[in-house]
């Protein structure tokens, strides 16, 4: 694996900590009400296709924003809403279920970036799992690698990681995915449907084809 420098890592780690707040009372209540009225749960129960989520809002972004980030699109969960989808997926294998309108509301309230348009803080998910009593172990920038990914591996029973979509280029943005352990590999959900892979390294360093680049990764006890 290519060695790279931490710096992009840790630079795109504090510009989500930066941007990281709240929306408006009015605008959380009015999305939650209409997301509590559009949700329909999959039948497995793990979200795999952030895609189909444009009739869920999360947040708010005007026309040039949309130009900017989005080629247009209105702004909803199908755009933004990953680092929501992964908590929930990974509640969900934990035995922890919670309604994923309730998600977005609570993570509206703390956590969400820059109104929704960078999607929502790494560390916001983290103090979210923290606030559910869960015990965590993190990986960062340059520590991510095969060996401390296959040691956190047998330590974890969950796991959610953030990796840039191409290289180590903030421009092409950053997903953000569960990887749920089975008795046979691991599952990684929500990567435009569900994936295996045969180790938790695979299923972290082989995003994107091999050619994303993890800058986060939580494993939960």
């Amino acid at each position: 694996m290519k060695k790279r420098s931490a710096f992009v890592d840790n630079a795109t780690l504090g510009v989500f900590r930066l941007f990281s707040g709240r929306l408006g009372k009015r605008l959380r209540e009015s999305q939650y009400d209409e997301n509590k009225e559009q949700w329909e749960a999959p039948a497995s129960g793990f979200i795999e296709h952030q895609s189909r989520l444009t009739q869920i809002s999360y947040g708010k972004a005007g026309p040039l924003a949309r130009k900017l980030f989005f080629r247009g699109r209105p702004l909803s969960a199908a755009e933004n809403a990953c680092e929501v989808i992964a908590v929930h997926n990974a509640l969900l294998a934990l035995g922890q279920p919670e309604d994923f309108p309730e998600l977005l509301k609570s993570f509206s309230e703390g956590g969400i970036c820059f109104n929704g348009i960078f999607g929502t803080s790494p560390k916001a998910v983290e103090r979210f799992l923290l606030g559910r009593g869960l015990r965590l172990h993190s990986l960062k920038a340059g520590q991510i690698d095969e060996a401390s990914l296959n040691e956190l591996a047998e330590e974890c029973r969950c796991f959610i990681f953030t990796a840039f979509n191409r290289g180590q280029n903030p421009f092409h943005m950053v997903h953000t995915m569960c990887v749920t352990k089975e008795k046979d590999g691991f599952t990684v959900h929500n990567d435009n449907g569900s994936r295996r892979a045969k180790s938790l390294s695979e299923a972290i360093l082989s995003y994107q084809g091999g050619a994303g680049h993890a800058i986060c990764v939580i494993g939960i006890l």
